[in-house]
């Protein structure tokens, strides 16, 4: 799959639309990484690579297209090359190709099959989010923090030695089910012409149930 490029100021980030997979959506799987990998092979250098589902994965790293390229320039046949994007943490089988400069780079990494989400700087948001905060730099201390109406809690911090402050909020949209995030998914993938009557929109449960029934059970 080739992932579409978006730009975010000094960032570039590829997308790949993972909707209707049954893959997980995680380099996690091999599957994935044999797909992330060929896509980032064809593509420009990114900083950011984000697997969308009901929940994103953004990998916060410019390693995986470092990984890509390597592999994409060694010139391997393709069935080798499939092998290799799919598991580029076997070190045995880096060697037996002659890819010394891989296998090194995977061993500094520490990579192994179930390290992915580490090394490569994963952070996972529901598909609503608009973005990851990856901390500041610099120490922070608490300056005010205060509830809000409709529930979820603000919390301002001030940035020892800069002096622009951050604002942290907790809300309870982070909080939803997992099952309830999935259906919102596919409520916002497929357009509904018209409510049939009966369904009282203001009503929470109704909501889920006619989702529920107007929606197909596809994993998202």
């Amino acid at each position: 799959m080739r992932p579409s490029v978006r730009h975010s100021g000094p960032l570039s980030i590829a997308d790949f639309e993972c909707h209707g997979c049954p893959q997980l959506a995680s380099l996690l799987s091999g599957e994935c990484r044999r797909c992330v990998l060929e896509g980032l092979a064809a593509i420009e250098p990114v900083q950011r690579v984000v697997l969308r589902k009901a929940y994103h994965r953004v990998y916060c790293t410019s390693r995986l297209s470092e990984l890509a390229k390597r592999i994409a320039s060694a010139g391997l046949k393709p069935e080798v090359l499939s092998r290799v994007r799919t598991n580029p943490h076997e070190t045995r089988l880096l060697e037996e190709l002659g890819l010394r400069e891989i296998r090194f780079l995977v061993e500094q990494w520490g990579l192994h099959p179930r390290n992915y989400e580490e090394v490569f700087g994963c952070s996972i948001k529901p598909f609503f989010v608009g973005g990851v905060w990856l901390g500041s730099r610099h120490p922070r201390r608490l300056a005010e923090s205060y509830p809000l109406s409709g529930g979820g809690r603000v919390r301002i911090y001030e940035q020892v030695g800069a002096s622009t402050p951050f604002y942290e909020l907790e809300l309870p949209e982070f909080r939803l089910p997992p099952g309830l995030v999935r259906l919102m998914y596919l409520a916002y993938r497929q357009g509904i012409e018209r409510v049939p009557e009966g369904v009282d929109l203001s009503r929470p449960e109704e909501v889920e149930r006619f989702l529920g029934e107007a929606l197909s059970p596809e994993d998202v």
